[in-house]
């Protein structure tokens, strides 16, 4: 049961300036910036802002969107287990901030595309997360030690049926939930999503077990692709015909 490790295929660290509209920012059609496929160091990944200051609220969002290439690991080819999120996260961090990763369509088909302002709300399927609502592998923890999130069964599921996930993280409380704080809030999670000094930027990891190839040979010149049973024997379960592997 190998190890595999995959990196980051497509990023991009996505937000919204300042707004005087909760719902007009959270839900906005385009996003107002996004640093696409950074090798930063340190760089906002998650962030949610309430200030009331000294008239109307002002309110601003950033979320991290992440995408990871499966190709050859999809469900047919073997069994996945395990599958975790990796990263390291960076300084000026706030503790303990719990975060959602939550399906995304951004990057095109597959990951044939760079992130695009239009994909900050539209490509969001809420209704499917990838990791739970609490706990170590939902909370965003301060400094720049390294993380490792267990995700979900749907996780699996969607890379093994697709070949790809994809996923946004969101500030849970403030962003995801949809819930406006009627108090002033600031929560930030930075992340260093590098490939260089030692450090790959954010990975996935997942234990692999390769489905049994089954009796590889012709028999009485049918070939192994079209063959389901020999006596009644699956091929999967034949190792020799007459003494032949």
């Amino acid at each position: 049961m190998p190890l595999i490790t995959l990196t980051t295929a497509k990023s991009a660290m996505a937000g919204m300036n300042n707004n005087s509209n909760y719902s007009g920012a959270r839900q906005a059609s385009s996003s107002d910036y996004a640093t696409v496929n950074t090798n930063s160091t340190n760089i906002k990944a998650v962030e949610f802002f309430r200030s009331a200051g000294r008239g109307s609220a002002t309110f601003r969002f950033a979320r991290a969107f992440f995408a990871y290439d499966f190709t050859g690991y999809e469900t047919a080819n073997g069994t996945m287990t395990n599958l975790k999120w990796n990263f390291r996260g960076g300084s000026g961090s706030n503790s303990n901030v719990i975060t959602r990763l939550v399906k995304t369509s951004a990057f095109g088909s597959g990951v044939g595309s760079n992130y695009t302002s239009t994909d900050w709300w539209n490509s969001l399927t809420l209704g499917t997360t990838y990791n739970p609502s609490s706990g170590t592998s939902a909370t965003w923890n301060s400094g720049t030690s390294d993380q490792s999130w267990t995700l979900s069964s749907n996780a699996i599921t969607a890379a093994q049926t697709d070949g790809f996930l994809k996923f946004a993280a969101m500030n849970s409380l403030w962003d995801y939930s949809g819930n406006m704080p009627a108090l002033d809030v600031y929560q930030v999670s930075n992340i260093n999503n590098s490939i260089s000094g030692g450090y790959t930027r954010a990975k996935i990891t997942f234990d692999w077990t390769p489905a049994t190839a089954g009796y590889t040979n012709s028999v009485n010149g049918v070939i192994p692709e079209d063959i389901g049973k020999v006596n009644k024997v699956d091929t999967v379960d034949i190792a020799y015909i007459n003494g032949v592997n």
